[in-house]
């Protein structure tokens, strides 16, 4: 993943955390792992991620299809940074 694709994803990660939520497209999540279709694998590194993003928080997320061609983020707990 390129550093513009992390920071992109970071971006999302503030928004997952203090909103709850993050809708992503799926054609962003193709182009940040280089993918012609989604497999598991970019949801297992932004699973990854998203524990490094949290540290010692861990804060469990959902990874869910979202409308016809989005992927939704939602942050189990609904805890807030702090």
């Amino acid at each position: 993943m390129e550093k513009r694709h992390e920071n992109e994803l970071l971006a999302h990660f503030e928004a997952l955390l203090h909103k709850g939520f993050a809708v992503i497209p799926q054609y962003k999540i193709r182009a940040w792992y280089a993918l012609w279709r989604l497999r598991s694998e970019p949801f297992e590194d932004i699973r990854e991620r998203w524990g490094n993003f949290c540290g010692e928080e861990k804060i469990d997320i959902d990874i869910a299809k979202f409308g016809k061609d989005d992927i939704i983020l939602i942050n189990d707990g609904l805890v807030e940074y702090k």
